[in-house]
């Protein structure tokens, strides 16, 4: 875990040098202001002045954690969220290239609730829980001097204070490590199912499913339930017995230093020193022994963000292709469990300037075939050419990327302009036919802007959309790949005429598939492949 923050520390290596220097000037500041008090009410009690200078240091050092507090404070939030970014980043950017099986084991919810924890609280730990931790050990140091220098009884009372509370730490510590872990869990899992209410909730509202979700969301609460009273039991007793060692500690320092006050060997601003030094070593011992069960909670949040990060990568080849001219499928075998395989030896041949229908009954794996052929999913048996050649060996992103369309039976469109959701992707577009098939598809409004859940437009606007994107996509290069998965399952029949009208004008240089049982494909075709 330190060798993973510390490759992300390094970006920001100035930023955190002002911060701990800071976070230094504060430390020192909150120890010094009560040597100032101690001496000024030995000069007032014992030699009935009022120090001038004493009272100057004294606004000087308040001025001083003043500052370094705001500056503390200021650079903590701002470190941890430009951390808590690259983090976030770096976790997509490794999901983007990782195994799509892998992926959808989790929960979108829970793997979002993994990356976002992970990537705040991890920094937020090293920065500030683990430089107060070290600050408080140094300054518990510094202040088990003075005691000891004013009083050996009160040293010898506060290292058997402190040997007792690293006692119950100890015994807490694997406790608090697996109910953490337990919590987290069941809470993920929880709030996917808050999560799948609100995605769905045009379903639930259509089907009238209001106790059918109610008993799922209840069910998942109660493991939360379960584990959070756990948590807060191990909880409460822990900080009772933390609580209950400084209260009898400061009871113990408050005896011996007025037995030394009657004896006169401990003067007045001695007495206010240890007293207030009594409170603030309490403190920072609170702190240092703290860092114990934070850091195990952290490690339960690293793991949890590490569960994303060890996805394993999927393979990409490096070959770089300009065109696809023909794609020949041998023998190919796939199953999403390794069990049960939804495809079975299928052997077949798609050619440039031909319109090929896919066909076959509903869950013969008519859109996983073409998923696998894309190289979606490499755990595949048998092979596939591009040209010829294996696309184990081709770099898949960059043919995608490039010489690939796909127009999804659920389309999906972002949160933007009808207009920036048509040109998504295509980098150098050609205005001209964006303006041609903008026109002949009827596309109104180009500045209507779509909501989060494309809800505003209808479903065959939808699919008009994500056409125009892959024909402008695919305007850019001949030789290129288009797949349509029901592509006409939203639009009207005039709308199933001009797009039938629109691809047999580019069928020529380039490979169609098409998934769909509209007749109107069917008469057009050059080849049906059944499944």
């Amino acid at each position: 875990m330190f060798k993973f923050i510390a490759t992300y520390l390094k970006k920001f290596k100035y930023k955190i040098l002002v911060y701990l220097l800071m976070a230094i000037f504060q430390w020192g500041s909150l120890l010094l202001i009560p040597v100032i008090i101690s001496k000024y009410i030995d000069k007032v009690f014992y030699d009935k002045i009022s120090d001038i200078r004493l009272i100057a240091v004294f606004i000087a050092i308040i001025l001083v954690w003043g500052i370094s507090s705001y500056l503390v404070t200021f650079l903590l939030n701002l470190i941890c969220n430009y951390l808590a970014h690259d983090m976030q980043i770096d976790a997509f950017k490794h999901i983007r290239k990782s195994k799509l099986k892998e992926i959808n084991v989790d929960n979108p919810t829970v793997m979002t609730s993994k990356i976002n924890n992970g990537a705040f609280l991890i920094p937020a730990f090293f920065l500030n829980t683990g430089v107060q931790a070290l600050l408080s050990i140094i300054g518990l140091v510094i202040i088990l001097f003075v005691m000891a220098y004013i009083n050996k009884l009160v040293l010898l009372a506060t290292l058997i204070i402190l040997g007792l509370n690293l006692i119950v730490v100890k015994l807490f510590k694997n406790i608090l490590n697996k109910i953490n872990y337990k919590l987290q869990e069941t809470q993920s899992v929880f709030f996917a199912a808050l999560n799948n209410q609100i995605t769905n909730i045009k379903l639930v509202k259509t089907n009238v499913w209001f106790n059918e979700v109610e008993e799922e969301i209840e069910n998942s609460f109660d493991d939360v339930k379960v584990a959070f009273m756990k948590k807060t039991k191990v909880d409460n007793t822990y900080k009772v017995l933390i609580e209950s060692f400084k209260y009898i500690s400061t009871l113990v320092l408050l005896l011996i230093v007025a037995d030394g006050m009657l004896k006169g060997n401990t003067s007045v601003g001695d007495f206010q020193l240890i007293y207030s030094y009594s409170s603030i070593a309490l403190g920072y011992l609170t702190t240092a022994i703290g860092i114990i069960p934070s850091y195990h909670e952290i490690k339960t949040y690293y793991s949890r963000f590490k569960e994303v990060l060890d996805i394993p990568r999927e393979h990409n080849g490096n070959m770089i292709i300009n065109e696809i001219n023909n794609i020949s499928v041998n023998n190919l075998t796939f199953g999403y469990d390794n069990k049960n395989d939804i495809l079975k030896n299928i052997t077949t041949n798609f050619e440039k300037g031909k319109l090929y229908i896919l066909k076959g009954h509903n869950g013969r794996g008519k859109s996983t075939f073409l998923n696998v052929v894309l190289g979606l999913y490499e755990d595949y048996h048998g092979e596939i050419l591009f040209n010829d050649e294996s696309i184990r060996d081709i770099d898949l992103y960059d043919t995608r990327k490039r010489l690939i369309c796909k127009v999804e039976q659920e389309p999906k469109l972002i949160n933007a302009s009808v207009l920036e959701n048509l040109i998504y992707g295509n980098e150098n577009y050609d205005s001209e036919y964006l303006s041609y098939l903008i026109n002949k598809f009827n596309i109104p409004a180009l500045d209507t802007i779509i909501d989060s859940k494309s809800d505003n437009i209808s479903g065959g606007q939808k699919q008009k959309i994500s056409i125009i994107r892959s024909l402008l996509k695919l305007h850019n290069t001949n030789n290129s790949l288009l797949i349509l998965d029901e592509p006409s399952s939203a639009l009207d029949k005039k709308g199933g005429e001009l797009l039938i009208e629109e691809i047999s004008n580019i069928k020529e240089d380039n490979i169609i598939i098409v998934i769909s049982h509209d007749e109107l494909f069917e008469e057009v075709c050059d080849e049906v492949v059944s499944l």
